[in-house]
């Protein structure tokens, strides 16, 4: 792919970012940018570019994964308008955190309302009503009637880490399976189960041990090569081998999934691996650890994607829309008797908005 000669020479990106903004492009942005580049659909000048020289300075290119060159002014509902005016449909949903909407007005009252009251006091050491309050209502609304309790956090990635902590104490065993191009985060335990791709891990040595790996039930790029339901589930038939020759599953804390496996392809696995999965980790007392921060809160047309296939985990993480933009995530698991409540942290803020929030995805989910 040719980047634009503005783009390349005022930016001057590095080797491996221009390397990794071509992979990306190559997947669909390639011909918006080769139109952007072209200045046919939209305005992009020195103004633009200027802002991206900045960021190219001071901040790390490790946590920057540049689709193309927008830099956002506002935004309302679906649409993204940037700093050129140019204005964007945004099918992204912000990596899917606003499902209901930029600046959606319930959400701005609620957070306004509560600026108003106080911005933050710990929950750890005093109580307050929207804390409690969301709690309840996560309860209300994730799969499962058995007893749950929340724990709350500031990113999906630590929710991960302790789902993980979480089962881990509960069961008293140390063994996580995930799944190969699994995505979980970047924080220490969330990338220990991570399985997307060697450059995740690369030259990061403080990873948990313990963490084994299996297919996912991907029927599009069988790691078989064959076709479901002919197939007769072989990637289900690796864990049988793998708990049978390798891991004594009594030693099996948790198996670690994604409903709909995200950043691999948007992958849906067929009900009956789903069916299969439940009835060995029932038999082995095996925690299942739902990671719903990409698909919760209506993304797959149901509040959780676990609903579609009437899974009800034990640990269900949650983030990105659970806030609608706001930096907050939480975790709902069941009432452990041995594991107390892994970190605190929710500030009444994100709490006080994101219980409009749920109202209005939950009132959409429900039909009313």
């Amino acid at each position: 792919m040719k980047l634009s000669s503005k783009f390349s020479s005022t930016t001057n990106y590095t080797r491996k970012q221009i390397n990794l903004y071509t992979k990306l492009t190559s997947r669909g942005v390639k011909y918006l940018n080769n139109q952007i580049a072209k200045e046919k659909f939209v305005k992009v000048t020195d103004k633009t570019y200027s802002i991206i020289e900045r960021e190219k300075e001071h901040m790390s290119f490790t946590t920057r994964v540049p689709y193309y060159p927008l830099v956002v002014d506002k935004a309302r509902g679906s649409i993204v308008t940037d700093i050129e005016g140019n204005e964007f449909i945004d099918f992204l949903s912000s990596a899917a955190a606003v499902n209901t909407g930029h600046n959606h007005p319930k959400v701005v009252e609620a957070i306004v309302g509560q600026v108003n009251k106080f911005i933050h006091y710990t929950p750890a050491y005093m109580y307050h009503e929207p804390h409690i309050d969301l709690a309840e209502k996560l309860i209300e609304i994730t799969p499962g009637k058995f007893k749950k309790r929340v724990a709350f956090g500031l990113s999906g990635s630590s929710s991960v880490d302790g789902a993980i902590k979480a089962a881990r104490s509960y069961t008293n065993r140390k063994k996580i399976i995930s799944y190969l191009r699994s995505y979980h985060g970047t924080t220490c335990g969330a990338i220990s189960v991570s399985g997307y791709g060697p450059d995740m891990k690369r030259k990061i040595n403080s990873q948990l041990s313990d963490i084994e790996f299996i297919p996912y039930p991907d029927c599009y790029r069988c790691i078989s090569n064959q076709k479901y339901p002919s197939c007769n589930l072989t990637c289900f038939k690796y864990l049988e081998t793998l708990l049978d020759t390798v891991i004594p599953p009594e030693e099996v804390a948790a198996i670690i999934l994604e409903p709909i496996q995200g950043d691999a392809g948007v992958i849906t696995p067929p009900q009956e691996y789903y069916d299969r999965l439940v009835d060995l980790c029932r038999r082995h007392n095996i925690l299942i650890i739902a990671d719903e921060v990409q698909t919760g809160f209506g993304r797959t047309g149901k509040m959780f994607a676990c609903e579609h296939f009437n899974l009800e985990p034990d640990i269900i993480v949650l983030g990105k829309a659970i806030a609608s933009g706001m930096p907050f995530k939480g975790k709902v698991k069941l009432l452990f008797q041995s594991a107390e409540e892994l970190g605190t942290g929710a500030d009444e803020l994100i709490e006080a908005g994101e219980i409009d929030d749920i109202d209005g995805l939950y009132g959409i989910h429900r039909g009313l």
